[in-house]
């Protein structure tokens, strides 16, 4: 794959993508954060909704959240993912869970549900395909 048609490299914004990774288990997170990073994508890593809601307070830019439904904290993923698409229409969303309680009305909200367990390429799949549909606008 070239430069230009990689949507990681994000040529025309001067910047690599950035995937905000929200995820109570620490070693969870920190084995799809680091498989992210393997892929040359910006990776920020949350441990809860208000740490990831901090993160679009702050001005950084995020091209794909991708979320754990179950957060010990007053807000789950779901609610984080449906605030972001309000908030932040143009980030990228994929939710998962060990169960598919969130599937049912994760599509009204144009967010991906992925199932756990989950194979880290699928997640790298799906976010570079978010990342394609981000760039074609």
């Amino acid at each position: 794959m070239c430069p230009a048609e990689d949507p990681t490299s994000m040529a025309q914004h001067g910047r690599s993508a950035t995937v905000l990774v929200v995820e109570v288990e620490v070693l969870v997170r920190l084995s799809i954060a680091e498989f992210l990073r393997d892929h040359d994508i910006t990776v920020i890593e949350a441990s809860s909704a208000a740490e990831a809601r901090a993160v679009f307070d702050a001005g950084i830019v995020v091209d794909v959240l991708f979320s754990d439904i179950s957060l010990a904290s007053e807000s789950d993923g779901r609610d984080l993912a449906l605030w972001v698409a309000e908030e932040f229409p143009d980030v990228g969303l994929l939710v998962t869970s060990g169960v598919a309680h969130g599937a049912s009305d994760a599509a009204s909200a144009n967010i991906t549900f992925v199932t756990k367990p989950y194979m880290p390429e699928k997640i790298l799949s799906l976010v570079l395909g978010k990342l394609a549909r981000r760039a074609q606008g």
